[in-house]
């Protein structure tokens, strides 16, 4: 599941500032219902640290099943359910689904995933989705992006073993920070792309552009980046969670 804190620069922390972290955010955190237990929301600047948890019903307890990471940002799409991938562990609370975008069929793990009442085929949501990439490159003229990046660009595409391949338009770039306890953790980079499956923000490392590239990060350039997304359906109207039966 989506654990992105090498995009964020987050990943020096240590497990015992880490476990800190997480001990503030079950205090502080916004906890979302979910269908299987409560998902806990903790706010770092331009970052969410999502904790995710399920119901023991011998012990009338929730437990932690893992931890996720995404950006807020500005890309909400209109998502319809192609299929659920299944998990070997069984975690209901980390789930990834399928969607069709610009014409490919994309997989989409979603953070706080377990507040949706259907996971039928055809089932329709809207998430705030944001990507990670791992590699990225840059081009400023379209033709030579076409000829060295490969493909159709301003599309998104599977890539296998759960990445896409992106490739697109940059309509600008932006610093992002993470914060906690009142300060600066670290910053990090944030491109808005246009592509036919829609507007994605890509959220990287500054260690991902090289000394050269770094001129390029301006609208109207070309890139191709690998990576994967990462979708909250939690906003809007499903900001409070799973749907009460009377609400359903």
């Amino acid at each position: 599941m989506p654990d992105h804190l090498q995009s964020f620069q987050l990943d020096f922390l240590t497990p015992d500032l880490f476990q800190k972290i997480v001990k503030k955010a079950v205090v502080q955190g916004t906890r979302i219902p979910a269908a299987h237990g409560n998902y806990i929301n903790f706010h770092m600047g331009d970052m969410i640290l999502v904790i995710r948890t399920a119901f023991d019903p011998e012990k009338g307890l929730d437990y932690i099943t893992g931890f996720d990471s995404h950006a807020k940002g500005c890309c909400v799409w209109d998502c319809v359910i192609d299929a659920v991938e299944e998990r070997a562990d069984g975690d209901v609370t980390a789930r990834t689904v399928r969607v069709e975008r610009g014409g490919a069929v994309l997989p989409l793990p979603l953070i706080n995933g377990d507040i949706l009442p259907d996971w039928g085929k055809g089932t329709s949501f809207q998430a705030q989705v944001a990507a990670y990439p791992t590699e990225i490159s840059f081009f400023e003229e379209e033709e030579t992006a076409r000829n060295e990046g490969g493909g159709d660009f301003r599309r998104i595409v599977a890539a296998g073993g759960g990445d896409v391949v992106i490739r697109g338009e940059a309509k600008g770039f932006r610093r992002g920070e993470t914060s906690y306890m009142g300060g600066t953790l670290t910053r990090f980079l944030v491109a808005l792309v246009a592509t036919e499956a829609g507007d994605i923000e890509l959220v990287f490392p500054d260690r991902l552009v090289t000394e050269g590239e770094e001129a390029l990060l301006r609208p109207g350039v070309f890139l191709r980046a690998k990576g994967e997304l990462a979708a909250n359906p939690a906003i809007l109207g499903r900001e409070k969670g799973f749907p009460k039966e009377e609400e359903a």
